[in-house]
């Protein structure tokens, strides 16, 4: 078996060209989403509803919000999954924004929201926790 001595050979010493940390990989996703946050906000205090079919180049993919909708309560990380991966792509850009800020909450306040147990002061929020709420009850159940 190799000594740390003999091993510390084949590691590479310094940065390796096109590789980053792991918690590095999203930077420019995030500024990308940020901007695409700001811009929604602006278009929608302009009072301007966007087309939803009309996606933004700046919005986050459905894959992007399905990997943050991962959450540590395995029921809340079900009924947002069936969510995203049935109606992401039916949200105005207003909405989606609405959707992503929901998702930065903490699990248990997002928890309350979802099952209606606190009321978000948002609109666009409760919109789309209605939206939710509504298709979870339409979505068939394994029992």
């Amino acid at each position: 078996m190799p000594q740390h001595h003999e091993l510390r050979g084949r590691v590479p010493q310094g940065s390796e060209p096109g590789q980053g940390h792991q918690q590095d990989q999203g930077a420019e996703d995030e500024r990308a989403e940020v901007r695409w946050l700001q811009g929604a906000r602006i278009r929608h205090g302009a009072g301007r509803q966007t087309d939803q079919h009309q996606e933004s180049p700046l919005r986050p993919t459905r894959n992007q919000v399905l990997w943050r909708c991962r959450r540590g309560l395995l029921e809340l990380d079900i009924v947002l999954r069936q969510f995203i991966e049935a109606r992401y792509d039916d949200l105005d850009d207003v909405l989606a924004k609405a959707l992503l800020e929901l998702l930065e909450l903490p699990d248990n306040d997002l928890l309350d929201l979802v099952t209606d147990h606190k009321q978000s002061s948002e609109m666009q929020q409760q919109t789309v926790l209605l939206m939710m709420r509504e298709h979870h009850l339409r979505t068939p159940h394994q029992g």
